[in-house]
């Protein structure tokens, strides 16, 4: 399966590729107890906003990592037109060096901050000071003499709590910080048509599947040009009416990369 693969990529005029939540490698954090116990005291306190938090320095701190998946995904896209679309929430998907502004996270970015209520303060990037202060306020939101919530500090123009932009944040979620990377992304949507389009589905289940999974699926539908290769430990499954357009590899997508 794996030179099928690599046929379809050299093949491709141009490659979307979909990293989902196997990446965030959820599961198998919660093999551990800690984790599920911390896990379930955010959710507990209201604090949901901290699990994205919790499960980036949960990784780090059990050596789970995904660098060897992503690094060898680096190497299959060289030289290539690609676009690459996450529903990972792992900031080591932002530090690889993908093509300048070819990747959006549409679900939010874990050292990015926002206003609570969505002000006219548009979510940004923090910087090295901010991001330490991300671990101390998890530390107290684990503490269990704190029962209220915790927040990043005020927003310098309503003086609301400001919290890490995800979706983790449910209806407070602020959009807009994602927004320009998915202008970009459509707009190299539109360059697909009549090209040999590759869509590498990569570890994409079924949390959001209107970001990733059906898109996929339709661009594979409507372009005749186009191939779908679907990766995944148990949702690998094509549609039938794309059995014949497309691979369906039941594997971890992460597990698949590092052997490659």
């Amino acid at each position: 399966m794996k030179e099928l693969v690599l046929q379809e990529i050299e093949a491709a005029d141009m490659i979307l590729i979909g990293l989902g939540e196997e990446f965030d490698q959820r599961s198998q954090l919660l093999k551990n107890e800690n984790y599920k116990r911390n896990e379930k005291k955010l959710k507990d306190d209201k604090n949901e906003w901290l699990i994205p938090v919790l499960m980036e320095e949960s990784r780090i701190e059990m050596g789970i990592s995904i660098s060897k998946a992503l690094d060898n995904l680096v190497k299959l896209l060289d030289n290539k037109n690609y676009y690459i679309i996450s529903t990972s929430l792992s900031d080591e998907i932002r530090r690889r060096m993908w093509l300048r502004n070819h990747l959006v996270v549409p679900l939010g970015n874990v050292y990015r901050y926002q206003c609570s209520e969505k002000c006219d303060n548009v979510p940004m990037d923090m910087n090295a000071k901010e991001k330490e202060l991300v671990s101390s306020v998890l530390k107290q939101g684990l503490n269990p003499e704190i029962r209220n919530g915790s927040s990043l500090g005020k927003c310098p123009l309503c003086g609301k709590e400001k919290h890490c932009n995800t979706v983790y944040l449910y209806e407070e979620y602020d959009e807009r910080g994602y927004q320009e990377e998915w202008k970009r992304y459509t707009n190299w949507l539109q360059l697909t048509l009549n090209h040999k389009v590759l869509l590498l589905e990569l570890g994409v289940g079924l949390n959001y599947p209107s970001v990733i999974r059906w898109p996929f699926e339709k661009i594979a539908s409507i372009n005749q040009q186009s191939r779908l290769c679907r990766i995944h430990e148990s949702l690998y499954h094509l549609p039938e009416g794309l059995a014949q357009k497309g691979i369906s590899i039941p594997e971890n997508a992460i597990a698949w990369l590092e052997s490659m």
